[in-house]
């Protein structure tokens, strides 16, 4: 079976916001081979020993193989997007900011500002300057509302889901509860 192209490149308006690098090319068959890394508790997080604001923490019990090689993130951001839409921006990273990071948007109720539920959405994996599109599975099964949001304390705000990511390589799956490192206006 020949490797698929992604057909997003990185800036363009389908990426996230501040993703950048260079279309995805073939994927190297080598890297789907090597073993996932084991993840036997959820890993305790928190922001960066760097001071990396964009990572707030949480708990992450997720890892599996990936175009790019092993991931098993310990980096975590969520983020609350406002109007039009409320939506969740999601970014597990491995290493940050150089290594391998899943970015994806869980769309929010426009009247009532919940996320929870079952969302298919697209995302996106990054690595080594390339960008590859990815289908995600997110079922999250608790999260503060973002009609709730009212700048209360940092790390008031959270949310629990869990995640299936679909890659040229299979699939892997785990869970997430992080803290919402802030709302912010779209671009």
């Amino acid at each position: 079976m020949r490797p698929r192209r992604a057909e997003v490149r990185a800036g363009s308006a389908l990426a996230p916001r501040g993703v950048r690098g260079r279309r995805a090319g073939p994927v190297d068959g080598a890297l789907c081979v090597g073993d996932a890394p084991a993840v036997d508790a959820a890993l305790e997080v928190g922001p960066p020993a760097d001071g990396g604001a964009a990572f707030c923490g949480g708990a992450l019990a997720l890892a599996g193989v990936t175009p790019f090689g092993p991931f098993a993130p310990d980096a975590v951001s969520v983020e609350v997007l406002l109007p039009p839409q409320p939506t969740l921006r999601v970014t597990l990273a491995q290493e940050p900011p150089a290594g391998t990071q899943l970015t994806f948007d869980v769309p929010g109720d426009a009247a009532t500002g919940a996320f929870l539920g079952a969302h298919d959405v697209a995302g996106f994996l990054e690595g080594g300057g390339v960008v590859m599109p990815v289908m995600v599975h997110v079922d999250v099964t608790t999260a503060t509302p973002a009609t709730e949001l009212d700048g209360g304390p940092p790390g008031a705000a959270s949310a629990s889901m869990s995640v299936v990511v679909t890659t040229d390589c299979g699939s892997f799956s785990g869970t997430i509860d992080a803290r919402y490192c802030g709302a912010e206006p779209p671009m």
